[in-house]
């Protein structure tokens, strides 16, 4: 083979290479970000009325749970199938919004 013919050669074989590599990198990547569970819930701020101070969060119906920011951490051990997340933002002279109801499955 000739000088030109085997730099092409080397340059063909290390952008197969370079593609299996990457390839990979985006199969692995794939699969194990299927894998992740979503640990938080999280909502919009309400669109009209007065800027909420705090959120009041049910989950399932159970202990109301008062955050002050759009997100709320999905309690440990729930139970397997679908959960209801209710959301009622609370303003400052203590007035509830009307509750924002959110769906999730636990898998």
């Amino acid at each position: 083979m000739s000088m030109p013919a085997t730099k092409t050669v080397r340059w063909i074989i290390t952008t197969v290479l370079a593609l299996v590599v990457i390839g990979a990198g985006l199969v692995v990547f794939t699969h194990t970000k299927d894998g992740q569970l979503q640990d938080h819930i999280c909502w919009d701020q309400p669109s009209s009325g007065t800027a909420p101070v705090k959120y009041l969060v049910t989950i399932d119906g159970g202990v109301p749970i008062e955050t002050t920011i759009e997100c709320v951490r999905i309690p440990p051990g729930l139970q397997n199938g679908e959960h209801i997340v209710v959301v009622r933002a609370v303003d400052q002279l203590g007035q509830m919004s009307p509750p924002a109801t959110l769906k999730f499955v636990e898998p």
